[in-house]
């Protein structure tokens, strides 16, 4: 986990005074940190799986680590500060927030729920990722979409494992988010925890499609050679995952 600062200050100690003298009436530094959160989880799009604020969003996620074993999350942050660096030329801050990662729980089922070991006795990790938010005007948001690894790997891996054999293939997993982040004098911001469902199965998403089938064998299942058009964006995560991508690597889950 990552150390915080026990008391972040706004600006720094000769910006400050310089403010205090031409602004007196200037209201308290806790009154200009930026309003910070989480607002969806996205879907990437296209061919280039682009990841953009205008994008759908996704209520819940699926994780089938029967071919994937770690969940990234696009989430569109918001920032609602205002932009005072014009009307204030002493007030250097134009409210921009640079991500620089997020702290994440998991849960099982619901928030309530015991928290779940990711790995040496840990019940929360930090996951790393760069982006930026800028400030926005009156009346209006900024928002940007950064992607998050949210379920780490060594635990897809060891879920893997347990759900190839189990009777009931399925496990829902609650993933608590907080994202965080400075302004341009360094001072650190957060966001409320977030939270988002992951349900995380072993071979629930692949797809039989009646064009994978070659029609010199109606008995064939997915055994056309004809590749699918186009590519999978986040392979093995929230999408459907066509036979055709997966009948080679993965014979038994998705061929005849």
């Amino acid at each position: 986990m990552r150390s915080r600062s026990s008391a972040p200050s706004c600006v720094s100690t000769s910006s400050w005074i310089a403010l205090a003298l031409v602004l007196p009436s200037l209201a308290a530094c806790a009154e200009n940190r930026p309003t910070f959160f989480v607002r969806e989880v996205k879907v990437p799009e296209g061919d280039d799986c682009l990841l953009e604020p205008g994008n759908p969003y996704i209520s819940s996620g699926v994780l089938d680590v029967a071919f994937r074993f770690s969940y990234v999350a696009p989430l569109s942050l918001v920032n609602q500060t205002f932009d005072r660096s014009e009307m204030m030329p002493l007030y250097l801050d134009n409210g921009g927030i640079n991500v620089e990662g997020a702290e994440v729980e998991l849960h099982q089922d619901a928030p309530e729920g015991a928290l779940i070991d990711v790995g040496g006795g840990q019940t929360a990790f930090t996951t790393y990722a760069v982006g930026y938010v800028p400030s926005t005007e009156p009346g209006d948001i900024s928002e940007a979409v950064v992607p998050f690894d949210i379920l780490p790997l060594s635990l897809g891996v060891q879920l893997a494992e347990n759900l190839a054999t189990a009777e009931v293939p399925f496990i829902r997993i609650l993933a608590g988010v907080r994202v965080f982040g400075r302004g341009l004098h360094g001072y650190e911001v957060e966001t409320p925890q977030f939270f988002f469902p992951i349900d995380v199965c072993f071979g629930c998403l692949v797809a039989f499609p009646a064009d994978a089938n070659d029609p010199e064998n109606p008995a064939g299942i997915c055994d056309s050679t004809d590749a699918p058009d186009g590519s999978a964006c986040f392979l093995g995560q929230d999408r459907p995952l066509d036979c055709r991508y997966c009948v080679n690597s993965h014979p038994t889950i998705c061929g005849p």
